[in-house]
C-alpha cells in the first residue's frame, strides 16, 4: 500500500509537497503510522531531500534506531525504518 496525505483543511488530498513547496516550510522529520507499522516517508515529503538529511540533526541510523525503540514500546508489530526515496 502507500501513504496518501489528506489534509482536510485545505481540501488537499496525496499533495505531499502542500507543505514544504506551498507553505515553504522546512520538514526534518514525517513519520506515518498505520496497519502496525511505523515508516520514515520524509523524502516523500520534502522538495530537496538530500538538504533535509543535511539539515537533520540524527542520521538515518539513528532515526531507524528510535522508530524499531516506538515500534517496539508500542507494540507496532511490523517495522519499515528505511526512508521512502
Amino acid at each position: 500500500g502507500a501513504w496518501v496525505p489528506l489534509d482536510p483543511c485545505e481540501a488537499a488530498y496525496d499533495e505531499p509537497l502542500l507543505y514544504s513547496a506551498g507553505w515553504g516550510k522546512n520538514m526534518t522529520y514525517v513519520v506515518a503510522l498505520g496497519d502496525g507499522a511505523l515508516t520514515d516517508v520524509t523524502a516523500r515529503y520534502t522538495a530537496d531531500y538530500n538538504a533535509t538529511l543535511r539539515d537533520r540533526p540524527l542520521s538515518e541510523a539513528q532515526v531507524a534506531s528510535a522508530l524499531r525503540w516506538v515500534a517496539h514500546t508500542k507494540g507496532a508489530p511490523r517495522l519499515q525504518p528505511a526512508p521512502l526515496r
